[in-house]
């Protein structure tokens, strides 16, 4: 197993016993077997290995292999919707502490969006796939996205 993975591995355990806010880069360091430079050399930061963590321990629509233009519109809503709700839930008891303290969840949020993570992604995937059907001739007028104040403000169908 290569170093990352083993650090990973180590992370995601750490992570889902501990949560976010209580786990730090000295135990993922020590669990994993390597020093708190060797994780900053691999990820950067912490909010990329968690990133990375909630990537690739807990995927969600990386698992998905739903194809504008094939199967049914519907039946691949769902599925995309059944990846996010089962990545939200694994995801949450990891996050518990920082959802709710407002100054941690506003770090974290700004943090994540650096790196391209946050809730909005999931927006994200389902506004593409809703768009590329359309121009496929497959939506109906008037389904995906609505523009609101922010990604939080987005309904997917009317």
């Amino acid at each position: 197993m290569s170093t990352r993975e083993r650090i990973l591995d180590a992370a995601a355990e750490i992570l889902r016993t501990r949560g976010v806010a209580q786990a730090t880069t000295k135990e993922i360091a020590l669990a994993s077997e390597v020093s708190e430079p060797t994780l900053d050399k691999y990820f950067g930061d912490r909010e990329r290995l968690l990133l990375a963590v909630l990537e690739e321990r807990l995927p969600g629509l990386s698992r998905v292999s739903v194809r504008p233009g094939e199967g049914d519109v519907e039946d691949n809503l769902a599925e995309l919707a059944h990846a996010v709700l089962d990545s939200y839930q694994r995801a949450i008891p990891m996050l518990g502490a920082i959802l709710a303290d407002r100054q941690r969840m506003a770090a974290h949020r700004t943090a994540m969006s650096r790196h391209g993570g946050g809730p909005d992604k999931a927006a994200g995937a389902f506004a593409g796939y809703l768009q590329a059907e359309q121009a496929l001739g497959r939506g109906r007028r008037g389904d995906g996205p609505r523009r609101g104040r922010g990604a939080a403000d987005r309904r997917l169908l009317p």
